[in-house]
Order: structure tokens, then sequence, then C-alpha cells
């Protein structure tokens, strides 16, 4: 991952360049490959960089070759390749090999009409200093994070929220509607963050900022189709070459690879693509002590039959002291307990790679979670007798004790679930 941070003003002669320095330095774990700062009339961009393709090149901030445009870019365009040619076939030349070129040419060639050819994470921010307008995007699906604060005609953005600490004009007051939905939720979603002064961009959203004014909208919407023509044979075709499509272009990279292996089947599948790409497997996996937790025997059983290496190491699940640094790296308050495995497992695997493919979001995708059939089949049955549904019952369930082991594996934790899940539809049976 990459990091940036920048300021526009509209009437001001200069920008804030020490709050852009300031915040650059709170970046720096986001890029410790490279870093660079370009401070220009009414702009001021840094940014730290993760170097992936182009090792020895691509430096940013990075100007379009007329001098008119200056860029910060966050992240990886997959299809990069492909749109260098399309690029170079319209007469544009090449002076480096990586995406970050092709990213800035392509604004330059089709201004935001670009987002709609990039297939990656992104989010990146495009000064005009002709027109003095400032670009901002975020990649379709949220990857890449990019926060934004708005003040009398000037505007702070960065990828993550303490970066723009030391910006005076950013109101520092808690946002009452996204503390709300912090505990209704465990993390605050859409376009609100933490801070009332500071949003969000939405995922698959532009910004344009010109003359002290923003203006936000969507650029892409998820396509629902319910006329889906085709029997399961075909979808099942479709869906394996949309995943060796996808895992082809990730592996794009002038640094070392590795894989994420839970054993399930999302990671399983990810490997074994991997593998049948022909390139070499390293995977990585995070087993704990507690059987409640742990998957590390089917992770190791997919290594074998796949054939891959594998490295695994085991977490102890009392460690305080990483929790100060877990949530200094979220920026604001997030409740997903499997951030600590999430960020033991990346740091083991630093230690031999530089990038990790992961199968996250697959059961959400397919309904893959026990969860998901359980309201499907709840919705099939009659609701449940008035007693099974609250009074002494109620009680009891919420009586039975929480272990240690609760958020594993564990039946106490899948009663309460299911139970919980019995009332809603009681209460609302249309839902």
């Amino acid at each position: 991952m990459c990091g940036l941070v920048g300021h526009v003003l509209a009437t001001a002669p200069a920008a804030d360049v020490a709050a852009v320095a300031a915040g650059s330095q709170l970046l720096a774990h986001r890029g410790p490959d490279g870093s660079g700062q370009v401070d220009l009339p009414h702009c001021s961009l840094a940014h730290r960089r993760l170097s992936i393709i182009d090792l020895e090149g691509s430096p940013q901030p990075w100007f379009s070759d007329c001098g008119r445009y200056c860029m910060v870019f966050n992240g990886e365009i997959y299809n990069y390749q492909e749109l260098r040619k399309e690029l170079q076939a319209r007469n544009h030349v090449f002076r480096s090999s990586g995406d970050t070129e092709v990213l800035m040419k392509l604004f330059v060639e089709y201004g935001e009409a670009c987002l709609e050819k990039l297939n990656g994470m992104f989010a990146f921010a495009v000064w005009d200093r002709q027109e003095k307008s400032l670009f901002l995007a975020r990649d379709r699906l949220g990857e890449k994070p990019l926060y934004y604060a708005e003040g009398k005609e000037q505007l702070a953005f960065a990828s993550e929220l303490p970066a723009l600490g030391h910006f005076d004009f950013i109101e520092r007051r808690l946002d009452a509607r996204a503390v709300s939905d912090y505990f209704a939720h465990q993390f605050i979603g859409q376009e609100r963050s933490i801070w009332s002064g500071i949003r969000k961009l939405p995922p698959a959203h532009k910004l344009w900022w010109r003359n002290g004014r923003t203006e936000i909208s969507r650029y892409w919407q998820l396509p629902l189709r319910e006329d889906r023509i085709g029997n399961q044979t075909d979808w099942c075709e479709e869906l394996r070459f949309l995943l060796e499509d996808s895992v082809r272009m990730r592996l794009r990279a002038d640094v070392p690879l590795g894989v994420f292996l839970s054993g399930g089947l999302d990671s399983s599948l990810v490997a074994g693509v991997v593998k049948a790409l022909g390139q070499d497997v390293r995977a990585f996996t995070m087993g704990f002590r507690d059987g409640s937790y742990d998957e590390s025997t089917e992770a190791q059983e997919a290594a074998r039959l796949l054939g891959i290496e594998q490295k695994l190491e085991f977490a102890d699940r009392d460690e305080p002291e990483q929790l100060d640094r877990i949530l200094d790296a979220f920026g604001e308050p997030y409740a997903d307990p499997s951030a600590v495995p999430t960020w033991n497992l990346c740091r083991f695997a630093r230690k031999d790679v530089t990038v990790a493919l992961s199968g996250d979001g697959v059961d959400e995708l397919f309904g893959g979670y026990r969860r998901y059939y359980a309201r499907w089949l709840l919705r099939r049955l009659p609701l449940p007798p008035h007693w099974l549904q609250g009074g002494l019952m109620e009680r009891l369930v919420q009586a039975l004790p929480e272990t240690a082991s609760y958020y594993g594996n564990n039946p106490v934790k899948k009663l309460k679930l299911l139970y919980g899940m019995i009332s809603r539809m009681a209460q609302s049976p249309g839902d």
C-alpha cells in the first residue's frame, strides 16, 4: 500500500505545506520505499510509496508530460498493461514501465471517463495547474481509503485520518451519528468518519473541487441482473474464467507474492489458481492454540493437496500490547475481532513477501456462512410459538455464559445468534 496527502486552496497563494509534510510523516508506514512532496501555488501534494511494480521508476508526485497535471496515486491498476497498449496506439510515449504513468496518461487522454476503463484498487488525486482544480477518485468497492475535509475555499485529503490532524481548519469534534453507527454495526460506514469535519469519499465515487466548490458523484453502479440465461454448468465456467483472469492480473508484480491460506474454499481456490498458472506459491497460515478458533489443520491439508509450500505460525491470543497499534492503524473505532489475527498474519508474511492474495468476501458473496442458510430456512418455516420468542426463553438464552472461547466456533454463540434472528423475524416478519 502507498499513502497520499494533499491540500488545495482557491485564493490563498500557498497551501499549508507544513501540515502536508507532517501528514506524510504519519503515513510513512504505508510507504517505506520512497517519498516525495511537491509544493505549487494553491496546492501541495505528498506521497509515500510501497514499490510493487517498476521498483526503481515511477516516483510520485507524478507530472504529466505537458506539465499541466500533477498526480498522487495509491493502489494498483491491474489491467495497466492492456491500457498501456491502447495508449501507445494513440501515440503516447512512455518513460516508465509502471501503472502510475499509465494512469496519468489515461487521465490526460480521457479525463474523468478514464474511470470506466480501470480494473484495480485505487485512490488518486490529480491537480490541474491550469484550471486550478482537483480531481479525486476511489475504486469501485472502496478497497483503498480516501478521506477529505472541506474548509472555506480549501480542501485537504489523505489516505488515513491521522494524516489530516495538522490542518487548523478541520473541526475535531466527534460525529454523534458516526458513534451511533459504530455501536450499531461495529464499524463506521458510508461517507462518515468518527470526526464531524472529515468525510470518506464513498466507493465508486469521484470528486471535483473547482473554485472552492465541491461536486461529488457516483461513476459506477453494481449491475444486478435477474434474467441470467444459462445453467449451473455455464455459471461455473464463467466463475472459473473470472477467477483465473482476476488472479492472473493480480500476479503482475516485481516483488515476491504469497497467498493467505485458511483451508477454506475461497483461499484454497486462490492458491490453486496461482499454482495452476505456473507460479511459485508460498502460503501463509495463522494458527491458534485454542481449537475453537484454529483452522490450521484444514490449511495444512489444503497445502498438501495443492502441493504448495506453506509457512505456519501460531498466535497467542493474549497480546493486549498489539491492540494500540492495530487501533492506531484504523484511525477510528472498528470492532471486527478478525483484525487481530489478520494483523499478525500480515506481519508474519511480510518477512518473506511484499504482496499477498487472499479470499476475503467470498462467503458474503455466495452465502457461505451458516447464518445465511439459517435465515433462508427460517423464512420458509412457520414462526415459532410466542413462548419461544420472548419472556422466560429470552432470559434463559441471554443468561448462558460467554466463555473465553465464545467468539470462536462456539455453540453458545450460535444459539444466541439463532435466537436473535428468530426474535427479529418475529418482530418484522416481512423483512
